[in-house]
């Protein structure tokens, strides 16, 4: 357990080191554009600063998007580089040759790349309410009457069951992503030259089959629901439409937790049994 341990915290100080810049350069966007929205919503100031401060304020909307890829690319990036690193690299004697079983080896690098990715969650959902005008939001007034009735109606009819089976679901299709370039990276070790294109290809090829695979399940999921479309009053649209939410979340819930067993599995098999670290 203590080795097991030193793997977790030397793999999440490692990628810290390529993703914390995006969070710090994410942050100061947003609280520069929430600066320009405290200028742009003072009705005294001079018409020629409310067309600059717009201008700069675009300017930061086109950085704070660039952060929030570049942060998604470099998770992305780390688990491969980490993985790659630390089990086929200059690492991965070291790692091999822990004693600690080789599950146990694919679940602390899923837990550590798995929370990298609820962080980058986490933290782009708070910064997005530095970069939304909220006060020009209630100063529309748009929470009228009518519309909090559209909003009890979505309480009344379970939303917060579909909310919670909805971020299971991407914890559950993280967890697959993270399996699959794990297999990527080990396919495409298992070849002597070529491996990056190895690895490439077997992303796209693999990717497809499986995206193809879900599409089907999902498919027949709203084929085989006898309720589905049964709502003719254009007053349940709402409801219709959390209908559609509820059904695909629940679709991809189940896919993901299948491939993701069979993904553990393959890549358990493949680091035990065809582990080349020439």
């Amino acid at each position: 357990m203590k080795n097991l341990g030193k793997l977790i915290k030397y793999d999440f100080m490692d990628v810290s080191k390529l993703i914390i810049p995006f969070y710090i350069g994410m942050g100061v966007m947003g609280i520069v554009i929430r600066i320009f929205w405290f200028v742009l919503l003072n009705e005294k100031i001079d018409e020629r600063v409310r067309i600059s401060t717009g201008v700069f304020q675009v300017m930061s909307y086109f950085g704070y998007a660039i952060a929030i890829i570049g942060i998604i690319l470099m998770t992305y990036y780390a688990v491969i580089i980490r993985y790659y690193r630390s089990i086929y690299g200059n690492e991965g004697y070291l790692t091999n040759t822990l004693p600690i079983e080789t599950y146990e080896i694919i679940l602390a690098k899923l837990l550590t790349f798995l929370s990298w990715f609820v962080v980058n969650g986490i933290i782009i959902f708070f910064t997005f309410w530095f970069i939304i005008p909220v006060e020009g939001i209630f100063k529309a007034n748009i929470f009228r009457p009518e519309v909090l009735r559209e909003i009890e109606m979505f309480l009344r009819h379970s939303v917060g069951t579909a909310l919670i089976i909805g971020i299971i679901s991407m914890l559950v299709m993280t967890i697959e992503k993270i399996l699959f370039l794990f297999l990527c990276v080990s396919i495409a070790n298992m070849v002597k030259s070529y491996r990056i294109l190895t690895g490439i290809g077997a992303y796209i090829i693999l990717g497809g089959i499986i995206g193809l695979i879900k599409q089907v399940i999902l498919t027949f999921t709203y084929i085989f629901d006898k309720n589905y479309g049964n709502y003719d009053n254009s007053e349940w649209e709402v409801l219709r439409t959390f209908e559609n939410v509820f059904n695909t979340n629940l679709g991809m819930l189940f896919t993901s937790i299948v491939f993701s067993v069979i993904l553990f599995f393959v890549v358990n098999y493949l680091l035990k049994n065809k582990l080349n670290l020439e």
